[in-house]
């Protein structure tokens, strides 16, 4: 009855550190102190909630912190740092608690037109979020680097990015480097994770993203390029993540550049396909690159170094442990016949399942596929063939009985290139062929190559055989 005595700006008394109707009409935020701002929204704002915004070219906007709490609504955008045209939004901060906008509005950290936004940090717990998340975001051009996000227990519609360049018509380059997204506590994602983002031509290099028993209905990157450049050194970790529909990818390139020393580590959980290191659609390099799965369920296919047209897929390992990959396992995936796969590594170990192929994928017969190795560890894993595969290798543990298979082949053949591209082919008849144990046949020699075991003291462990 009382609240009638006071007039219509008391609706903002709850909100601090900004000014209303800042920079426009319903809108709470700071138009002429840039650095330095705390703001804190705990009643509901039907505009936007700006840090600090400019519409000036060459203004930095720095260290400004925005929190949104007590289920307080924003039915618009929510920024750190945000200029309009060209700039610099560095170390702003946003925090949320249990905040609910079912509306596209996102949530950013620092954004500029075309400049640098680094070092930003969103952070969100609980409630649920219509929009885009960014840590940091160029809209044309700029870079995007050691941007944070991390997302505790919320429901996210769309897209999350720790640094994002482009996105617009035009023709974005730049750098999305050293970002960190952080997904966990049942948290769910509708949209793609990516830890860095470039829209065309750049670097997406060393970012992480962790996903921590989460939900995601699309796809994950650790770095992605868009057009060409490079995504090297970026490592994706999921912990029980479910996302059956969802591809995984270290590092990727759409069309051709680099992508090295990428890492994908999944324990327990699903996903779709899985891609330690991949350029896709013109030439360039995978090499160096390492999927490990444990405990978990893959529903398509898994691959250390992929490339789609011309190019390098070299020492790249792929290691599944415990797990069930319903499609192919390759250690790397080339096309062109001048392409090369040399010293990949496959290891099944602890009863892996494949329902497809392991070892080299090698679609036009190239000569330069050589020292790719198999190595098979405990018993019971079981695959449909092998392919493309030179060296073999019989880790013999605990758990390996005198006649007990290592590896069961369920196709009806092996297949394998010879370095000259020519596909050797066994005459084993349909059924499934058992591989191992301690008890090793010498007409099983002959056909997948002189596997080794080490010293058979009863005891067998991995260490007993040289260079795993």
């Amino acid at each position: 009855m009382c609240l009638a005595l006071f007039p219509a700006s008391f609706a903002w008394a709850g909100n601090t550190g900004g000014e209303v109707n800042k920079p426009d009409t319903d809108d709470y935020g700071n138009i002429t102190k840039m650095t330095g701002n705390d703001m804190v929204i705990e009643t509901n704002v039907a505009g936007n909630v700006y840090g600090a915004y400019t519409d000036a070219d060459g203004i930095t906007v720095e260290m400004n912190t925005v929190t949104v709490k007590n289920g307080a609504t924003v039915t618009g955008d929510v920024a750190g740092g945000f200029i309009s045209h060209d700039g610099n939004a560095n170390d702003n901060t946003v925090t949320l608690y249990n905040v609910t906008n079912t509306t596209s509005s996102p949530v950013i950290g620092g954004r500029v037109d075309s400049g640098n936004v680094n070092a930003n940090a969103v952070t969100v717990y609980g409630g649920s979020l219509g929009g885009v998340i960014m840590g940091g975001y160029a809209y044309t051009n700029g870079n995007a680097n050691g941007n944070t996000v991390i997302i505790n227990g919320t429901d996210v519609d769309l897209d999350v990015y720790g640094g994002l360049v482009g996105g617009t018509i035009h023709d974005p380059r730049g750098n999305a480097n050293r970002n960190s997204v952080t997904i966990e506590n049942g948290a769910r994602v509708g949209g793609d994770v990516n830890g860095g983002l470039i829209d065309h031509d750049g670097g997406a290099n060393d970012n992480t993203v962790t996903i921590d028993g989460a939900t995601l209905t699309s796809d994950v990157a650790g770095g992605f390029i868009g057009r060409d450049g490079n995504a090297n050194g970026n490592v994706v970790k999921l912990n029980g993540a479910a996302a059956d529909s969802s591809n995984v990818f270290g590092g990727y390139v759409n069309r051709g550049g680099e992508a090295n020393r990428n890492a994908v580590t999944v324990y327990g959980g699903s996903m779709g396909t899985i891609i330690g290191g991949g350029v896709y659609s013109a030439a360039g390099n995978a090499n160096g690159n390492t999927v490990t799965t444990d405990g978990a369920r893959v529903v398509h296919n898994v691959y250390g170094g992929f490339i789609g047209l011309e190019g390098n897929a070299n020492d790249n390992t792929v290691t599944i442990d415990r797990s069930t990959v319903g499609g192919d396992v390759f250690g790397a995936y080339i096309k062109g016949v001048a392409s090369m796969a040399t010293n990949n590594r496959i290891i099944l170990a602890s009863g892996s399942v494949v329902g497809g192929s392991v070892g080299i994928y090698n679609s036009d017969s190239s000569p330069n596929v050589s020292n790719n190795w198999l190595i098979v560890q405990g018993k019971g894993n079981t695959a449909r063939q092998v392919v493309s595969i030179d060296r073999y290798r019989f880790v013999v543990d605990d758990t390996v009985g005198s006649h007990d298979a290592m590896l069961s082949l369920t196709g009806t053949r092996q297949r394998r290139h010879r370095p000259d591209g020519s596909q050797h082919r066994s005459q084993r008849k349909r059924g499934v062929t058992q591989i191992g144990g301690r008890a090793l046949y010498a007409h099983q020699h002959e056909r997948y190559g002189q596997p080794d075991i080490g010293p058979d003291t009863g005891k067998g462990k991995a260490g007993h055989c040289a260079g795993i």
